[in-house]
């Protein structure tokens, strides 16, 4: 009888566990996604806008496998889901819930509702070819945009109504196994065309005093009309508010539903071009500009996270900063393919400490199953990181990770921890003033992650480098040795080595080779 209890307890505890709902938390002051009450990191493929259909996802699915992704993110688009008034068919949402369940995938999805790229394509038929119960923005000389006004009702009533139809839905078939551990609301919401809706109804408004929070949220001292306030970001500033309480309506009711964590991606105003939102980004999006904004206005989102595409990693780390914030866990849910992402996809990991990263359009130039490849190093970092998750997440706990990424000219990167230092070279070194440096590699591809475990341990995961390391300035000790170097990884959580390493693989340093290397190390001091 004894046993049968502590069986069929052990058996709740279990299912209890495996039916957590997943959920953001903060902890010492990092992020984390938690699926099945554990931390997890989304390493993504995001399928392209026009390919959340079962067709498509047939090749989709083995692509995703052969990528070593465990994450897809798909759209969910209101003009199928809601062809007809009140008339809903989510055959698509279950094709991609049934198609990640046979395959082994945990999914993000997007709805495409009011909003996608600054733009309404995504509606119904049947709205867009209303104008006068949902009503199109207003430009400044009084034409209309293609996009929906936030100052109408009945576009947020549509919108809502149908976006709670599918979280009842998504609860029903998926409420218990969650194979989809986020929604994203929209998709880069905003305005193209037009700073500001200047309809009658937005222009009253826009004449009105600026609501108390908005003042707080800028520090503004003095009340009045938003052009007093805001002056020349007067406009952008009144498209953001209302666009946030638009989506933040929606996130309330679909959370009293079902509360999976929610986010907004943005369209960001870091260009290389004169700023000029509506233009140069969809204005009232969450940009950086915007983004205290949103982050207290739209409370029931649980992140804002920045679409990234940037080439120049100065860029590409400057669409990071903003968004890695206390009150907001970083991830990027779409970024570029090919090697020179596979290298900007270490900086949010490694250096903001981000739940994941997303490839979008992994689809693009698939032919014949066959794996495009722009792909492959998006494949192996996957890979790797995987391989190393549980211990990479210890040292984000105790915010100890790092990133060391070649750039054109840099190929030599210092990091500093509590109590060693870390040369990460990119390439055979080369004699010149002031001592080694790296010469580059053929194809600017090295890229590592180190984080530190305990106060002489590390793991290391990276690509194309040499590794070194040495006593913390100022100790009475100089110099450091490698004691133990366990290349491995973790299978089923439980970590495996593979092979010791010594002599030629750490006499000059622990080297990482072209396609990764996961190496656990443990170090002295003499």
């Amino acid at each position: 009888m004894k046993i049968t209890s502590l069986f069929c307890l052990l058996f709740f505890l279990i299912g209890s566990i495996n039916a957590q709902i997943p959920e953001l938390i903060t902890q010492n002051g990092t992020h984390h996604l938690l699926v099945d009450g554990e931390p997890f990191i989304i390493l993504g493929a995001q399928v392209g806008n026009s390919s959340a259909w079962p067709k498509s996802m047939e090749k989709i699915w083995p692509l995703a496998k052969a990528m070593n992704c465990n994450v897809v993110q798909a759209p969910v688009y209101w003009e199928t889901v809601e062809a007809e008034p009140n008339q809903f068919d989510f055959s698509t949402v279950d094709s991609l819930i049934e198609g990640a369940r046979l395959h082994g995938f945990r999914l993000v999805l997007a709805w495409f509702g009011s909003f996608k790229n600054g733009k309404m394509d995504y509606v119904p038929a049947w709205i867009k070819q209303d104008n006068e119960k949902y009503p199109r923005m207003l430009d400044r000389s009084g034409e209309p945009v293609r996009v929906l006004s936030t100052h109408f009702g009945s576009t947020l009533q549509a919108d809502t109504r149908a976006y709670i139809e599918f979280i009842k839905h998504l609860k029903e078939i998926d409420g218990e196994q969650h194979t989809v551990i986020m929604i994203q609301i929209q998709n880069e919401p905003g305005a193209l065309g037009a700073v500001r809706d200047h309809s009658e109804i937005a222009n009253i408004h826009f004449e009105a005093d600026v609501p108390s929070e908005v003042l707080e949220i800028f520090d503004k001292s003095s009340a009045g009309p938003w052009q007093y306030v805001f002056g020349r970001d007067a406009d952008e500033t009144f498209s953001a508010y209302h666009l946030a309480k638009f989506i933040n309506t929606m996130a309330e009711k679909g959370k009293e539903i079902y509360p999976l964590p929610t986010f907004v991606n943005v369209w960001t105003d870091i260009q290389a071009d004169f700023y000029d939102p509506g233009f140069s980004h969809p204005s009232g999006g969450a940009t950086t500009k915007m983004l205290p904004l949103w982050k207290k206005v739209a409370g029931a989102v649980d992140i804002i996270c920045p679409d990234i595409y940037k080439g120049n990693y100065m860029e590409y780390r400057a669409e990071c900063e903003p968004y890695a914030r206390a009150d907001n866990a970083l991830f990027i849910p779409e970024t570029g393919r090919g090697l020179k992402f596979a290298r900007r996809m270490f900086y949010p990991i490694g250096e903001y400490h981000a739940i994941g990263v997303s490839v979008f359009g992994v689809d693009k130039g698939l032919h014949d199953g066959q794996m495009p490849d722009y792909i492959e190093p998006i494949a192996n970092n996957f890979k790797r990181i995987a391989e190393a998750w549980p211990l990479l997440n210890e040292a984000r706990k105790n915010k100890s990770l790092r990133a060391a990424v070649e750039e054109e000219g840099l190929a030599t990167i210092v990091q500093i921890f509590a109590n060693f230092e870390v040369k990460i070279s990119f390439g055979w070194p080369r004699y010149g003033y002031g001592g080694l440096r790296a010469a580059g590699t053929k194809d600017t591809s090295g890229r590592v992650l180190i984080g530190q475990i305990k106060p002489d341990e590390f793991i290391v995961v990276g690509f194309d480098a040499i590794v070194n390391f040495r006593p913390a300035r100022g100790g009475q000790l100089y110099y450091a040795q490698v004691a133990r170097a366990e290349e491995g990884r973790f299978v089923d959580g439980q970590w495996q080595v593979e092979r010791f390493l010594n002599g030629d693989e750490t006499f000059f340093g622990v080297r990482l080779d072209d396609d990764g290397t996961v190496v656990k190390l443990k170090l002295t001091k003499y």
